[in-house]
């Protein structure tokens, strides 16, 4: 009997970026930032630099540089808690997905990432759409072209883009950038709760 597929995003889902980021400006800049201070209210487009602009932290180059080093290291990301496990899980009844906003040009390392990280979980090889304006399709597409089911993803304009193509979708975390949820939208608020959604959808 086939499985269901799960398209899961990679950053702030199985990836644990955001931090990543953290610890990366608190480097170049000099600073000492908290998780805390990565929790603020603000709008998912320019996020970071909303973070940056509330502690006087130049943005120049910030992003770039440590998109750059993604796409040769990545090995200072850690996986998001309870994702390696929970993937596992999930696995014996869905066939998983990596769909991601990241470039092609992090293909390679985002791969060895996957494969240092996590058991050997997923169907397929990372889908990589491009980010933002480079984008060449929604996740929502790309789950429809696949016949992927649903997604789990913390962007709610990803989701509701599955939404728009009849998958379902889950949005992921408790993050600052979760303003105006809509009302219809399924929310896991971490890896436990995701778990115990799908094995619901049983």
């Amino acid at each position: 009997m086939s499985k269901e597929r799960l398209g899961i995003d990679i950053d702030d889902v199985l990836a644990d970026s955001t931090d990543a980021l953290r610890v990366f400006v608190n480097q170049r800049r000099g600073v000492d930032l908290s998780e805390k201070h990565y929790r603020i209210e603000a709008q998912y487009w320019g996020y970071y630099e909303s973070v940056w602009a509330q502690h006087g932290i130049d943005p120049t180059d910030l992003m770039l540089d440590f998109h750059n080093g993604m796409n040769l290291d990545q090995s200072d990301i850690r996986p998001i808690p309870g994702s390696v496990e929970g993937t596992k899980k999930l696995s014996r009844k869905y066939d998983l997905v990596p769909i991601t906003s990241r470039p092609e040009e992090m293909g390679e390392e985002t791969e060895r990432w996957l494969g240092e990280q996590f058991e050997p979980v997923f169907a397929m090889e990372p889908v990589f759409i491009g980010f933002g304006t480079n984008a060449r399709r929604t996740k929502g597409e790309v789950c429809e072209e696949l016949g992927i089911s649903y997604l789990l993803d913390d962007n709610i304009e990803h989701c509701k883009t599955a939404l728009t193509r009849g998958v379902g979708a889950v949005l992921f975390g408790n993050y600052g950038w979760h303003k105006k949820i809509p009302s219809d939208l399924i929310r896991c608020k971490d890896w436990r709760e995701v778990l115990e959604y799908f094995d619901e959808q049983s």
